[in-house]
Formats: structure tokens, C-alpha cells, sequence
């Protein structure tokens, strides 16, 4: 695989439905992935992190449409002095696996180099391939058996109200971002959408909810999720894993 080996550039991946995926990479190091489909944007996942401010975002927002030449909203932000580099390349690498995860289950018909050409907006160190294929590997086997657990993209989580709270809990920005937002009619795919998140990572979310007892799911969705135990070690080891590439 040209990704895999000294290859610098772009690598066109074709599916059988005539949409086109791009990967770019250097020297056995992915750069960016695009992937056709609906994807949560930039701003709206900095948002609900807590990493940027409504007005900082607004800002950069409007300097962005209002650019004849404009820049990704990331280097805006950057420039502005909103976010750090860290704090945003995670948050790019997080889409950078979940994109690369969509494609590894894509039917490929065709594939083109194009040596040289580099993305608009690249990770300053980038990710090793061999590591980026772990992990969305990885991810298709935990969101697989997450899915069925949940009850699929559609499945709809409910507020608990009978369930007592663990009196222990601690929730980051992403998990109050969801859990203001399940109200028994959103579905995972809308919570996701609306909060700027992968389906992936927003299951990710409701599930830990539900584990602490701050959302219920429905009874078929929940009687669905044999091996559990082994998926929350699953679950526990990418999250560390995560933080600690962080």
C-alpha cells in the first residue's frame, strides 16, 4: 500500500457508487482523510468541547465567509489565539480515524496516486499509518458491537427518572453537550449531528451515560447488548489510549 511505504501525496480511492475518498500521506504518515458523507463540522465539535466561545467561534466564522481566499476555520481559530495547536490537532485527529474507519468498509473499485499534492490543512506531525489502521479497525469492531447495543444510528435514548446517579460522577463538556439534549424523540444520528460529533462518539457518550444511570434506553435496545463486559474494557482501553496519544 502506497500509504504505507516513502509515497508523498494523494491517494484517490473510488467506490463502487462513484464516490471518491481522498487520503494524503508522507513518507508512511497519514496527513488527512476525506470521506464522502456527512461529517460533524470543526466548529460545532470545538463548541461543544468547551475548547472555543460562541462569540470566538462567530468570529471566525464570519471572517471565513467574508474572505475571498479563506482560510479552514481550525487555522483561523489558531491565529486568532481561540485554541492551541494541541487541543485542535486532537480533535482533527479524532475525525481523521473516523473517516478512516468508514472507509475501510467501502467497496473499492479503483485507486489513483498523485505525488506531491498536499491538504489544505494537514496535522503538523501527522499520524504513523500502521497506528491509524489500529485504531479504525479497532473502532469498527467497538462500533459494531455498540450499534446492536444501542439499538443502531436510529436508536433513541430517554432522561432517567427513577435511576439514582452515581454521586461520583464527572462529566466533560462533550457528555453535558448530549445529555442536554436526550429527550426521548432526538436519535443517536440527530444527538450526533446536533452536538457535533461522530455517531460513534456520541454512542460512545450515551452508553457511559446510561451506565451511571443518567439516561435509559429502550428495553429491546438494552436486552440486545450481550458481552457488555467486554466491550466497556474495550471501550476503557481506546479512551486511555486516546488520552494518552493526546
Amino acid at each position: 500500500m502506497a500509504a504505507e511505504s516513502s509515497f508523498w501525496g494523494r491517494i484517490d480511492l473510488t467506490s463502487t457508487g462513484g464516490e471518491v475518498a481522498r487520503v494524503w500521506c508522507r513518507d508512511a504518515t497519514l496527513l488527512a482523510v476525506s470521506v464522502p458523507g456527512p461529517r460533524p463540522r470543526i466548529g460545532v465539535r470545538l463548541l461543544s468541547a468547551g475548547l472555543v466561545g460562541p462569540a470566538e467561534l462567530d468570529a471566525a466564522l464570519r471572517e471565513q465567509s467574508d474572505s475571498v481566499n479563506p482560510e479552514p476555520l481550525g487555522s483561523i481559530l489558531l491565529r486568532r489565539g481561540a485554541i492551541d495547536r494541541v487541543e485542535l490537532e486532537s480533535v482533527v485527529r479524532g475525525q481523521l480515524i473516523d473517516q478512516l474507519a468508514d472507509l475501510l468498509g467501502w467497496p473499492l473499485i479503483a485507486a489513483a496516486q498523485f505525488s506531491g499534492d498536499a491538504p489544505a490543512a494537514p496535522l503538523e506531525s501527522g499520524t504513523p499509518v500502521a497506528e491509524a489502521l489500529r485504531k479504525a479497525r479497532a473502532r469498527l469492531w467497538v462500533w459494531d458491537s455498540l450499534l446492536r447495543r444501542l439499538g443502531g444510528p436510529q436508536g433513541v435514548a430517554s432522561p432517567s427518572m427513577l435511576a439514582a446517579p452515581r454521586a461520583d460522577i464527572f462529566l466533560g463538556p462533550y457528555d453535558w453537550a448530549v445529555l442536554t439534549k436526550v429527550d426521548g424523540v432526538r436519535s443517536l444520528e440527530v444527538l450526533a449531528a446536533e452536538c457535533g460529533l461522530s455517531i460513534y462518539e456520541c454512542a460512545q457518550i450515551v452508553d457511559a451515560l446510561m451506565k451511571v444511570g443518567l439516561v435509559v434506553l429502550p428495553p429491546t435496545a438494552e436486552q440486545s447488548g450481550a458481552g457488555t463486559a467486554e466491550l466497556l474494557r474495550e471501550l476503557a482501553a481506546l479512551n486511555k489510549e486516546s488520552k494518552s496519544d493526546s
